[in-house]
Parts: structure tokens; C-alpha cells; sequence
């Protein structure tokens, strides 16, 4: 539903903001 397309792209960035942090964090080793 509506709910569910608004959920989901806040879900995307939220994943992505955890996500950078790791790859910063692989390059060091």
C-alpha cells in the first residue's frame, strides 16, 4: 500500500547511511 512505498525508501536511506560507514571502515584493513 501507500504505507509501505513511504516506508521503503526511508528504510533505503537508512541502510545506506549504516552502510557507508563500513566501507570506510574495510578500506582501512
Amino acid at each position: 500500500g501507500e504505507g509501505d512505498f513511504v516506508t521503503f525508501p526511508k528504510g533505503m536511506k537508512c541502510t545506506w547511511k549504516v552502510l557507508k560507514p563500513i566501507k570506510k571502515k574495510y578500506r582501512l584493513y
